[in-house]
């Protein structure tokens, strides 16, 4: 049951929080390439946002609202399984732990 959860848990989370870290990430790429660190393609210079909320509104207003949530399925899919394990793995030990009075 506990995998079960966290598999639901972290697939439902990634895709939650999917906004917030492709904007996250284009505000580091961003400011990557402004610094000229590192070899960053010339479309990381179009995004210059402000801050977070910033970023989230252009990305609405520029690229329609299901923008916000490319590559969330690719997140979720990383994320659900590992969350899984990680859950899974947590309680399982948690629980002998106890038996032993641990």
């Amino acid at each position: 049951a506990f995998p079960a959860c966290g598999f639901a848990a972290g697939g439902i989370a990634s895709i939650v929080t999917s906004p917030l870290d492709m904007v996250k990430l284009r505000m580091q790429l961003a400011r990557q390439s402004a610094s000229g660190a590192g070899n960053i393609s010339s479309t990381a210079s179009l995004f210059h946002y402000r801050h977070l909320l910033h970023g989230l509104a252009q990305v609405v207003r520029q690229e329609g609202a299901l923008a916000l949530f490319k590559g969330s399925l690719s997140r979720a899919a990383f994320h659900a399984p590992s969350t899984a394990i990680s859950l899974g793995l947590f309680e399982n030990i948690r629980r002998k732990l106890s038996a032993m009075g641990v």
